[in-house]
């Protein structure tokens, strides 16, 4: 029992568990209440959402396997490779899961007839090998490449559900949910982006015992602030863009309500405290909070088109 427990915990399990929240989401909240085409069956698209969690658990495992050193220093974490697990076990673990996951992934290319499609998952294996071997902690590298991943993972539901359908069943109000899509990817790709440097803030100290460069040891814990402080003003624009052209314009205050309250005001929140907080405890807070905006932020997609559909007010 113990032994899976500590499994459980280097596969972030409820990272996996978000990966199968979004699709579900975006598929069963969004497309399907439309009476959409879409090309995936329920059993491929189950296979999509395990070949993207087989790939993410590998980046984790490949992560936690060169990050040994720094995670013994970090009084927060604990070290499960190299104690509970050997090293040889989950590397061993790691191949498979990726192999597993690319092989599922080529399949499900096939089935959209888009052989060639098949590489996106190569892509997105090769990324998570490339973060944790060479770019993790390398100036703004690192954090652009995990935000790049997650904006690659939300994609994929327009790649491979949406864009086989291309000429012969695309209709107008496909393109319409691609733009919401990709307007929910960009949304993504800022939040994670946001989250990694507040990480990077957080383990700052013991990043530089081992020589590593991320932002904050780059440039400065102060200009880094200053980094996020225009990011998360993007992100404030961005959203309060869509709240105030898409929903409030249209009368849908319920959705308008719920986007104020689960994803202005914690960004607002962290705006307010950014300069406020200086120790790790406090970086971690502020990080959990911008997992739980990309959280809200995405499951808004469910909530925003029931509105939309019944024209609830």
């Amino acid at each position: 029992m113990k032994h899976l427990l500590s499994w459980l915990r280097i596969l972030r399990w409820p990272n996996i568990t978000l990966i199968f929240i979004f699709l579900y989401v975006f598929r069963y909240g969004f497309l399907l209440p439309q009476s959409m085409s879409l090309y995936l069956g329920d059993l491929n698209y189950i296979l999509l959402a395990i070949s993207l969690s087989l790939i993410t658990a590998a980046g984790y495992i490949i992560n936690d396997i060169q990050d040994q050193g720094i995670d013994a220093l970090h009084p927060k974490k604990k070290v499960w490779i190299g104690t509970l697990v050997s090293e040889e076990t989950a590397y061993n673990v790691y191949v498979a899961l990726n192999i597993l996951g690319v092989g599922i992934g080529f399949w499900i290319a096939n089935e959209v007839n888009k052989p060639a499609f098949g590489i996106y998952f190569v892509l997105l294996a090769s990324l998570s090998y490339l973060y944790a071997t060479y770019i993790k902690g390398w100036y703004f590298f690192g954090n652009l490449l995990v935000a790049l991943m997650v904006f690659l993972g939300v994609s994929s539901i327009l790649l491979f559900d949406l864009l086989p359908l291309v000429p012969d069943y695309f209709k107008p109000k496909h393109a319409v949910a691609m733009s919401v899509l990709f307007d929910y990817a960009i949304f993504a790709f800022i939040t994670t982006w946001i989250r990694e440097i507040i990480k990077d803030l957080e383990d700052h100290p013991f990043d530089a015992t081992f020589g590593l460069k991320s932002m904050p040891i780059w440039i400065g814990v102060k200009k880094t602030k200053m980094v996020l402080m225009v990011l998360m003003t993007i992100l404030t624009i961005i959203v309060l863009q869509y709240i105030h052209s898409k929903l409030l314009f249209n009368g849908h205050y319920i959705s308008t309500f719920y986007l104020y309250l689960t994803v202005v005001a914690p960004i607002l929140w962290s705006i307010l405290h950014l300069w406020k907080y200086n120790t790790s405890k406090e970086y971690h807070k502020m990080s959990t909070v911008y997992k739980f905006i990309l959280l809200f932020g995405i499951l808004s997609v469910a909530i925003v088109n029931y509105q939309v559909m019944h024209y609830v007010e």
